[in-house]
């Protein structure tokens, strides 16, 4: 299949929400496996918007995630980032190569000095009200998606959710 996407074809980007959990195996590959390579060749014709929260639950105002407290932190170190990068693909980027790491502080670290971020501003982010607040956030969009969905990555194009079971987000690039 060949590329062919003209600028008058497009009218308006595209707008792509991905509700993922940093220590989710199918997350993970669906990150690093596809939409990192789709973001890097489709980069001017979507809105990608990374929401880390995924399978997590409140448990009185204490966020619970669903692989333990590393994923929590991996969630917030992903949130902080994305705060701090400016850029979509290199949000995009930050956390397919946190997902090739197997530790999240390891991951956070190794990543945040490849984008050129401080690690120390990024960790104080996670650990501190900050990351909390992000996290809750993102969790209060998570909560509000619709059709909800008990699995994820959840998919979410122009607002409508969608399982990635049924849809492959892979270009021939």
């Amino acid at each position: 299949m060949e590329k062919i996407i003209s600028a008058a074809a497009v009218s308006k980007k595209l707008n792509v929400d991905l509700y993922y959990e940093s220590l989710c195996p199918g997350c993970r590959a669906l990150i690093t496996g596809q939409l990192v390579d789709v973001a890097a060749a489709l980069d001017e014709y979507l809105n990608i918007n990374l929401v880390p929260f995924g399978n997590a639950r409140y448990q009185g105002k204490t966020i619970v995630c669903q692989h333990g407290e590393e994923e929590c932190l991996g969630n917030k170190i992903h949130a902080c980032a994305i705060k701090r990068l400016n850029n979509q693909l290199q949000q995009v980027q930050f956390v397919g190569c946190m997902d090739k790491i197997p530790s999240v502080e390891d991951g956070g670290k190794q990543c945040s000095a490849k984008f050129n971020l401080e690690w120390e501003d990024v960790q104080s982010c996670a650990n501190g009200s900050e990351g909390e607040a992000l996290h809750a956030s993102y969790g209060k969009a998570t909560l509000a998606l619709s059709p909800t969905n008990p699995f994820v990555p959840v998919v979410a194009i122009d607002g409508v959710s969608i399982s990635v079971y049924c849809v492959k987000l892979h270009f021939n690039v």
